[in-house]
């Protein structure tokens, strides 16, 4: 690691500016007017309402999960561009928990054998189809609930074990500390693995009961990954260029987030074009039918600008250097990407939820629950966020044989 990429110890906390506080109340605001609006809709399309909740409540949680699956990177890598954005990884794991309380609306439908949203829990759906039954051991009520929860439970049990021993580590800045983090990641990114492999299929691939690709749990978890790096970005550049991380952050800070960036498009592109390739020369009827339902009907303009956006356009614009060191360039590519994580959410989802209508359409219940779901979650986000020094106060890698707080130098001076 070069002098000037060294983060600097903070003796005293950077605490959140009164714009974090702001920001949560407005979030606050307008999710409960998502809520409203959402729950007449509720009333007027029973069935519109859940498959637009599973929409909304799969970015969200992706975005949780993406935070998660980052911090337990950085601590695994030892890097400074993850320990001078851990506070805000940290905000995203931390809101895991609730995205598992916002399970419950679709647990009802599942309980209730509705198979509005996922067919395969409709009974009668399962004795018609004969393929289904041979999934039956796997695809079944009682089963999919304990996944459920034993997901949710493994995801907030290492959130909330990662935020107490980072806490921890601000009180009492010690190698001990350090490698408990690392031990926890190293255990957690294997269950995070699994879990949200298994995820990707319960809540996503399972719309289509009959079709399975083996890389989709790697791409799902990818996106999450994307979308969650771009928001922190953001919110990073946000608060570096209003004062409060302009005494720390620096361009090579910046350049770091635009190489990791860079890294993460070229792994989804990879991993997408991966699976379409396998699927497309196999040419297996149960397989094609996932890619028509998104290449018809005008899904598959969606299809180009999900290729487009995700992948060819930053990809481009990450090779440049002086846009990687500039905070707000960097943060316009980030803000082009986590809308572009918007679309393929929708690319993956919808479809799948009502492939028989043939056409592009979303419904204003899409939007309305985004909203309402959104809301809920920026404003567990910020407040969390607001409840610690914005930096660490102190890094310790686990590769020093001895912690020297004179190590670290002061790169604002």
């Amino acid at each position: 690691m070069s002098h000037h990429e060294v983060l600097p110890v903070i003796e005293t906390p950077i605490p959140a500016p009164d714009g974090v506080r702001r920001a949560q109340r407005i979030a606050l605001i307008v999710g409960i007017a998502g809520i409203v609006l959402s729950l007449i809709g509720l009333f007027l399309d029973f069935d519109q309402f859940f498959r637009s909740y599973l929409f909304a409540y799969t970015y969200w949680t992706l975005i949780a999960l993406g935070c998660l699956g980052l911090l337990m990177i950085q601590y695994m890598t030892q890097g400074v561009w993850g320990a001078s954005i851990r506070r805000f990884l940290e905000a995203g794991a931390s809101t895991i928990p609730i995205m598992g309380i916002l399970f419950i609306p679709l647990l009802f439908i599942v309980l209730s054998h509705n198979g509005i949203v996922w067919p395969w829990v409709d009974p009668h759906v399962m004795e018609e189809n004969h393929m289904l039954q041979a999934k039956e051991l796997y695809l079944n009520v009682p089963f999919f609930i304990i996944r459920i929860i034993a997901y949710f439970l493994i995801w907030s049990l290492l959130a909330i074990f990662l935020n107490r021993w980072s806490s921890e580590l601000d009180r009492n800045p010690s190698i001990e500390v350090s490698r408990k983090l690392v031990r926890i990641s190293a255990l957690g990114l294997i269950l995070f693995a699994l879990t949200t492999f298994f995820a990707s299929i319960d809540l996503v691939m399972s719309l289509d009961p009959e079709w399975f690709s083996s890389i989709f749990g790697a791409i799902f978890g990818i996106s999450g990954v994307l979308g969650a790096f771009s928001l922190v970005i953001i919110l990073v550049s946000i608060l570096t260029s209003r004062g409060p991380l302009s005494r720390v952050m620096t361009p090579a800070h910046f350049h770091d987030y635009g190489k990791l960036l860079h890294a993460f498009v070229i792994l989804w592109a990879y991993l997408s074009f991966a699976q379409y390739l396998i699927i497309w020369s196999a040419n297996l009827p149960f397989e094609v039918v996932w890619y028509q339902h998104r290449m018809t009907g005008g899904w598959q303009w969606v299809a180009l600008i999900v290729a487009l956006s995700m992948f060819f356009i930053p990809f481009l614009l990450l090779l440049s250097v002086p846009l990687k060191r500039s905070p707000k360039s960097l943060s316009m590519v980030a803000a082009f990407l986590f809308i572009a994580q918007f679309i393929h959410v929708v690319w993956i989802t919808i479809p799948s939820i009502a492939p028989n209508e043939g056409h592009f359409r979303i419904h204003w219940l899409d939007i309305t629950l985004l909203v309402a779901i959104g809301g809920v979650w920026f404003a567990i986000y910020f407040w969390r966020l607001a409840s610690k020094s914005l930096i660490p106060l102190y890094v310790v890698p686990v590769t020093h044989p001895r912690w020297h707080p004179e190590l670290e130098q002061n790169v604002a001076q």
